[in-house]
């Protein structure tokens, strides 16, 4: 994999509030912004790795609860 030197830049095809959602990947953070705006978010990727891991946490107890549901 390519290590990343410099931040990459993207526009999405994710509209919010009829504006085009930008990010920005660097090496240790995120970034999240509206199309036109200069306000935007910055989120650590370890935080989104942890988002991540909850998300499959939840998936595993709701199949866990509807074979149980099933019995």
């Amino acid at each position: 994999m390519t290590t990343l030197v410099r931040p990459v830049k993207r526009v999405t095809g994710v509209r919010i509030q009829n504006r085009a959602l930008c990010i920005e990947v660097g090496p240790f953070e995120i970034k999240v912004r509206q199309k036109g705006r200069r306000t935007g978010y910055s989120v650590p990727l370890e935080a989104i790795w942890h988002i991540g891991g909850k998300l499959e946490r939840r998936r595993l107890d709701a199949e866990k609860k509807a074979r149980k549901a099933r019995r």
